[in-house]
């Protein structure tokens, strides 16, 4: 899932280098999240990636506000994503371990997360 002005900044992105900003789609998906507030997201997105040398699209529900491009098991699976919290590290598709980091060159604080490395 990822937040709608997320998304938009990410595809605004994506245009600024002439490239494809994602195929956005009609669908119905519900979310209940940790503190319990419910969200329905009504459309989704493929949208381009880029990791390690290897591209390919995430397909993404679009809920409202600024939530991070979040991936669920699934994607994590295919990506073959390792997580290492007590060692702050992460490792996927045929990278070796990487530290994990706070992508500060790229949002504001308030937009600040876990990250691979840029």
């Amino acid at each position: 899932m990822i937040g709608s002005s997320t998304l938009a900044a990410f595809q605004d992105m994506l245009k600024q280098r002439n490239l494809p900003s994602g195929d956005v789609y009609s669908a119905e998906n519900k979310f209940r999240f940790g503190n319990g507030a419910l969200e329905t997201a009504t459309q989704s997105v493929w949208l381009p990636v880029g990791l390690n040398g290897k591209y390919g699209l995430i397909e993404a529900d679009i809920i409202s506000g600024s939530a991070p491009l979040l991936l669920g098991r699934p994607t994590s699976e295919k990506l073959n994503v390792h997580l290492d919290f007590q060692n702050n590290k992460i490792k996927f598709l045929d990278m070796g371990s990487q530290d994990m980091h706070a992508n500060v060159r790229s949002w504001p604080d308030r937009y600040r997360s876990y990250a691979v490395p840029s």
